[in-house]
């Protein structure tokens, strides 16, 4: 991403009728929130370039937790895998998810075609990620977040999303989720499954606190 660009994602952002709208802060003012920025304003060719780009840049950021927002009607597609980084933030449509369909009428759909998880994990331990407000398509060989034997995803947020003809959603390329537990849930996440091909472990409360699991991941 060029220098342009980083200077106007430094600014706020608000979400308008139109789309997602940045405005950049007087000079040398500091952002007090954490922002909203769009994938549409990252390089690449790509939906999988973007999204890299974006999350290279904001995983080097001193402040964590910016949301990379899908701001355009259309279908995104990704091919390729990415990593998660504490404090990873995603969002697509802002009104309630349903099923991915051609017609889109919710406004749009993600296409997740990767072998194995869309995300990764390649830290031994991983916080605060939020995924929300996806309607995805996918394949038979991906799911949204890969398992790994020995690192884990904690307290982080999964809210909202639809999935249909994927291998699953939470779990392991190795190990069928279906005979083996792929999540531990901590209350308060309102995540849709909208595939009877999706497979989702059955939650287990282990907090009383809103809005926030704790997702063990293995294979």
């Amino acid at each position: 991403m060029n220098t342009s660009r980083r200077s106007l994602l430094a600014g706020a952002v608000t979400m308008t009728g139109a789309g997602v709208a940045v405005s950049s802060p007087a000079a040398g003012a500091p952002v007090t929130a954490t922002p909203e920025v769009p994938l549409s304003a990252f390089a690449g060719t790509t939906d999988d370039d973007k999204l890299a780009d974006f999350m290279a840049w904001a995983a080097a950021q001193t402040m964590r937790g910016i949301t990379v927002v899908l701001d355009e009607a259309r279908t995104y597609t990704f091919l390729r895998q990415q990593t998660l980084y504490s404090g990873f933030s995603i969002k697509g449509s802002g009104r309630p998810q349903d099923q991915a369909r051609s017609s889109m009428p919710i406004g749009q759909q993600v296409e997740v075609r990767t072998v194995g998880g869309w995300f990764t994990l390649a830290q031994s331990q991983t916080f605060g990620v939020s995924i929300q407000g996806l309607s995805i398509d996918g394949s038979s060989g991906s799911r949204l977040v890969e398992g790994h034997p020995s690192h884990v995803l904690w307290t982080s947020v999964f809210r909202d999303i639809s999935v249909q003809n994927a291998a699953g959603v939470l779990g392991s390329s190795q190990q069928s989720s279906a005979t083996r537990p792929v999540a531990s849930m901590a209350g308060g996440t309102s995540t849709t499954c909208a595939s009877e091909r999706s497979t989702w472990a059955a939650p287990t409360r282990t907090s009383s606190r809103p809005r926030c699991c704790s997702i063990h991941l293995r294979p």
